[in-house]
């Protein structure tokens, strides 16, 4: 259970913080580790999707298994004392390391949206996935919106869908690619852009439907970064209903 788990880290690290009440722990922990979520969901022995939803208090249980895993593999690691505005400016440096670094790093900086820009997307018309997914979500009765901007610290981005349920943001996004050829940089676009929304939205969760002949590793890009990468349509009613 996730008490549990808080009894664990605590017990390791001898901190009086009750991990319940402050699910950034583990974020002090892999900011002073210096460790990417990928890295850090390893040497936890669990996945990144997993740990992402964790750091941002989404998900609140854990199984026994996974919380005495925990308290082994963090057993003698010591937390640096950082502030708030410390611990993301070293994250943020963090995950611009590899994939998001050099070119692309610069490609995404002259990406970032003026209010021009975001009308501009939100208007556009749907593509013919887009109108599928439409279609799809429409006839399910959920609450959802095509093309809503979401704002990841000051960076406005346009999701292609948001779909409402309880306390949960499913952000979709839909992407068909008809050669395989120069997809590097459209994957990894998309993966900061999960990468940057899920580090300031608290209950999102990020569904990626790619269709297309994309590598392994472009499929490891995203699903590093999303917490669901479907090539079917239709599974994305299946993951919406599993949520609670």
């Amino acid at each position: 259970m996730f008490i549990l788990l808080a009894a664990f880290i605590l017990a390791v690290n001898s901190m009086e913080t009750n991990w319940k009440k402050n699910p950034k722990l583990l974020q002090k922990i892999r900011a002073s580790l210096g460790f990417s979520q990928i890295k850090f969901a390893r040497f936890l022995g669990t996945k990144q999707s997993t740990l992402s939803a964790l750091e941002r208090g989404a998900i609140k249980t854990v199984s026994e298994e996974a919380a005495e895993c925990f308290a082994k593999r963090l057993k003698g690691v010591k937390i640096a004392f950082m502030t708030e505005n410390e611990m993301q400016r070293k994250l943020l440096q963090i995950s611009q390391r590899g994939k998001f670094k050099g070119e692309y790093a610069r490609s995404m900086a002259l990406k970032v949206h003026s209010k021009n820009a975001v009308e501009s997307a939100k208007s556009q018309p749907l593509t013919k996935q887009e109108e599928r997914i439409n279609t799809l979500l429409k006839e399910s009765g959920l609450r959802y919106e095509a093309h809503p901007a979401i704002d990841a610290g000051g960076i406005s981005f346009v999701a292609d869908f948001k779909v409402e349920k309880n306390r949960w943001m499913i952000l979709i996004e839909a992407k068909e690619f008809r050669t395989k050829y120069r997809l590097k940089a459209p994957i990894c676009e998309l993966a900061y852009k999960a990468t940057r929304i899920k580090r300031f939205n608290k209950n999102v969760m990020m569904v990626a439907v790619v269709s297309g002949r994309l590598m392994q590793s472009e499929k490891k890009i995203l699903s590093d970064e999303f917490d669901a990468v479907f090539e079917d349509e239709g599974k994305i009613l299946e993951f919406v209903n599993r949520l609670p």
